[in-house]
């Protein structure tokens, strides 16, 4: 796009302002999607583009998503971490379904998903 005037770079501004928000350094929440070999094929990715999509589009921007390195929980993939202040949850076989219960549940409301638990996690 071209710049011919104040109002195409007011507009330009406008389009990146969620973006800028979301790279701030403080979050209130912090999702790690586990990303190992095993994740990737259980679905890791398409689920951490899930969470980025549904946070942007409900403009939460006070939630960074981040890739983890993997676990060691194989069999339970694709694992989500979700940090608020100290408290650490996990989650298991997370599926779209489930993003979208995390992000209604856990990080608007505070309740956690106690069906989706990572076994032996609280």
């Amino acid at each position: 796009m071209k710049i011919k005037n104040r109002q195409d770079l007011e507009k330009i501004k406008a389009s990146q302002q969620i973006k800028l928000a979301m790279r701030e350094a403080y979050k209130r929440v912090y999702v790690v999607v586990e990303m190992g070999d095993s994740g990737i094929k259980a679905g890791a990715k398409d689920i951490l583009q899930h969470f980025v999509k549904t946070l942007n589009s409900q403009l939460i921007l006070d939630v960074a998503v981040l890739q983890g390195p993997g676990t060691e929980h194989k069999n339970l993939e694709p694992v989500v971490e979700v940090r608020i202040g100290d408290e650490v949850t996990l989650y298991q076989k997370v599926t779209k379904e489930v993003v979208d219960m995390i992000i209604s549940e856990h990080i608007l409301k505070g309740k956690v998903v106690k069906a989706h638990l990572l076994k032996g996690d609280r």
